[in-house]
């Protein structure tokens, strides 16, 4: 897998922007309700990013979307900020940067483009839980459940 070279600048944090893809179907009962129900465990999560790139790397930017990712048609890793920090996930150009690239001065050029991001870094279940019910945690919300009520020998 291709891995997004440090040299490079990330894009702003600034205009940085996340969508994530509507995850939900909704279907209208004729009983005037409706039924919702999850379409998909990892939806993309779609990042509008704007990379201001100084006049000396633009070219060396230009030639890894164009030749690297093959106009940003593959697929690379790349650290992506997320709630829990700095995380490496696999992203990939859904519009190529290049294609809405203008200089902003005589020392740096503004590419922008839309990065679709595959299983964007979120709390497990019990991590949550756990920060839930802080200063307890899941292991000790199950170590303190008595099953021996529902624990029967009905054939003695």
């Amino acid at each position: 897998m291709i891995v997004y070279p440090d040299i490079l600048p990330r894009p702003t944090l600034r205009e940085l922007n996340y969508s994530q893809v509507d995850n939900l179907l909704k279907t209208k009962m004729t009983s005037g309700h409706t039924r919702s129900r999850r379409v998909s465990l990892n939806p993309p999560t779609i990042k509008q990013a704007v990379y201001k790139v100084h006049k000396n790397q633009a070219a060396m930017f230009e030639g890894f979307i164009r030749h690297a990712l093959n106009d940003g048609a593959k697929s690379f890793r790349d650290m992506v900020h997320t709630p829990l920090g700095f995380k490496e996930h696999t992203v990939k150009f859904i519009t190529n940067p290049l294609s809405s690239r203008k200089p902003i001065s005589r020392l740096y050029w503004e590419y922008s483009g839309e990065i679709e991001i595959e299983d964007f870094a979120t709390m497990t279940a019990i991590e949550t839980m756990d920060a839930v019910m802080y200063p307890h945690s899941y292991e000790d919300l199950v170590n303190a459940s008595d099953m021996s009520i529902y624990y029967t020998e009905s054939w003695k």
